[in-house]
């Protein structure tokens, strides 16, 4: 049994709070403002969605089942995002006065860019999204929406309003994955990650976890912390940044430098001459192609051929003369068997942290742990002869 985001009422969710935090459904009742049998009617709809018991009732009040406190946990992560949302929007409004149908079109049209995008996505006419959107447009009292020629841009309002929901919406669906140890992990993967020691890991976790899925998504980091920031993705593993992004964390494993690598019969060991040969870069932006270009300041600038994959850049290296600035570690294996190697020195000024990102506000569970300390078992034990040629 699944629950859908638009089943849930905002009001219910925040009558389990009201009824673990005050312990009975009166004061519960009094304190939202409805009536104990509303109050009572709304925590039975909630066990019928997700399928447990969540209170326990006895002459004194109510307390939570082991699952209550767990569907709490959740709900008071969800909901402090939402608030905190409102709040930085300075939004007047109540947050139980907003309703999920609403939010979801908020997400949905963030994602499509257009009314009618948003309601394929949701399978819904887009009168329907149209009226929606334009009543939290109302409930929000600020311009959520700007139309131009492709369609229509989010406001800087309704960005972090659709930002906050779409996080929001993650922990909710995972309450019943929580309760019921069914997980999805997902995880961003930059090309060091990928080519090292990630495989590892995931053939130890999975063997550790066989019931547990998980989901390798491999896009540039821009792409990557969009889909962090969306709730689309649990982790980042990769390069880190140098200063924390907003709203994220950034957990160090280790550091690692670039180095000139090519094949390991490569002329340059005796003219010793980069702009001699032909060189294969990272994507604008990077870290990687930042140290390329500060290479080259001062020199006659070689022909390029840009390349994110790891594959790609493998055989072009063992085809050609070309060179590459890189980290070992993500030619590790071809370096050890003796068909490529470093031909210089780790570069000045190029170690860069080695680690995991997530959002400040996520939780969680004993997979998610399990899976962070595979990570960790599996980071390469030999950083210190990685650089070595």
């Amino acid at each position: 049994m699944t629950v859908d985001i638009a089943d849930l009422n905002l009001k219910h969710l925040a009558a389990v709070q009201a009824c673990i935090k005050l312990g009975t459904l009166a004061r519960a009742a009094e304190a939202l403002h409805i009536s104990q049998p509303a109050l009572t009617q709304a925590i039975a709809k909630l066990e019928s969605q997700w399928g447990f018991k969540l209170f326990s009732r006895h002459r004194g009040g109510v307390t939570p089942t082991a699952e209550g406190l767990v569907v709490n946990r959740r709900l008071d992560n969800a909901l402090d995002i939402l608030q905190d949302a409102l709040d930085r929007v300075k939004s007047k409004t109540v947050l139980t006065g907003l309703r999920m149908t609403q939010l979801q079109a908020l997400v949905s049209l963030r994602q499509h860019h257009s009314f009618s995008g948003a309601a394929q996505a949701l399978g819904i006419q887009q009168s329907a999204v149209h009226r929606v959107a334009r009543e939290l447009e109302a409930r929000i009292g600020q311009p959520l929406f700007n139309a131009n020629a492709s369609g229509i841009t989010l406001t800087t309002p309704a960005q972090t309003l659709a930002r906050a929901a779409a996080q929001a919406f993650y922990d909710l669906s995972q309450i019943r994955a929580s309760l019921l140890d069914s997980h999805v992990i997902r995880l961003g993967a930059m090309p060091l990650a990928r080519a090292s020691w990630l495989p590892r890991a995931l053939n130890q976790f999975t063997q550790d976890y066989p019931d547990v899925e998980v989901q390798v998504i491999d896009a540039p980091y821009s792409d990557l912390l969009d889909h962090l920031h969306n709730a689309e993705l649990d982790l980042i593993l990769g390069a880190l940044r140098p200063d924390d992004p907003p709203q994220l964390v950034q957990k160090q494993f280790f550091s690692t430098g670039l180095c000139v690598v090519g094949r390991a019969d490569h002329p340059l060991n005796h003219r010793n001459r980069y702009a001699d040969f032909d060189w294969i870069v990272a994507r604008q932006g990077s870290p990687t192609r930042a140290a390329f270009e500060h290479l080259f300041e001062n020199r006659s600038r070689p022909r390029v051929i840009e390349v994110s994959s790891n594959v790609l850049i493998r055989e072009l290296l063992l085809n050609n003369d070309r060179l590459t600035l890189i980290s070992p570690i993500q030619l590790q294996s071809d370096i050890d068997n003796g068909r490529l190697a470093t031909l210089s020195p780790e570069l000045p000024n190029t170690r860069r942290p080695i680690g995991l990102t997530y959002r400040q506000n996520w939780q969680r569970s004993e997979v998610h742990s399990a899976f962070i300390a595979a990570l960790t078992a599996h980071i390469p034990d030999r950083m210190s002869q990685v650089l070595s040629h």
